[in-house]
């Protein structure tokens, strides 16, 4: 698997919030959850900076992974700004996350 690539799966959850969900093994999703307040902040931080509207409303613990809502649905650039912020976490396994992308 190339480590510098991580994928996402995008779906609906209603009519205002959008789900981005990243698959991705227990050690990471417990590393991430540890501190899923201030990635929230953080992750709002990195998009107010770009000027997105999309702001990241909470992080959710699943079997396969995270799943991060947002307000409305992402744009490309906004995807890529929540990537680069995960791909960032210290201590995370790059190797141990996969997904695929829906659009």
């Amino acid at each position: 698997m190339d480590k510098t690539k991580l994928h996402i799966k995008i779906t609906t959850k209603g009519l205002l919030q959008k789900q981005v969900i990243f698959l991705m093994g227990r050690d990471n999703v417990d590393k991430i959850m540890a501190l899923s307040s201030i990635h929230v902040t953080n992750t709002n931080r990195a998009l107010n900076n770009i000027k997105s509207n999309i702001m990241m409303d909470y992080v959710r613990s699943e079997a396969i992974g995270i799943t991060i809502v947002t307000n409305s649905v992402a744009s490309v650039f906004n995807l890529q700004v929540i990537e680069n912020y995960v791909k960032n976490i210290r201590n995370i396994m790059l190797e141990d996350i996969q997904a695929l992308r829906l659009s």
